[in-house]
């Protein structure tokens, strides 16, 4: 999921850049520099989930399954 929402929010694709500037009427030059700290974190959310898998899974398994 975390891979796909970057996907969305990254060009040359960036379908939430296009639905966003839509929206706000917001230049889409403008939105793309403003949402590259988001997009950073989100990688670094990716890594540490690569990395420890066990932050992922940890509520499944508590869960039972």
């Amino acid at each position: 999921m975390i891979n796909l929402v970057i996907g969305m929010m990254t060009p040359p694709v960036g379908v939430v850049l296009f639905v966003m500037s839509g929206i706000t009427r917001v230049k889409m030059a403008a939105l793309i520099r403003n949402v590259w700290p988001y997009v950073a974190v989100q990688y670094a959310v990716l890594i540490l989930c690569l990395i420890f898998p066990g932050i992922v899974t940890w509520l499944p398994r508590a869960l039972g399954y």
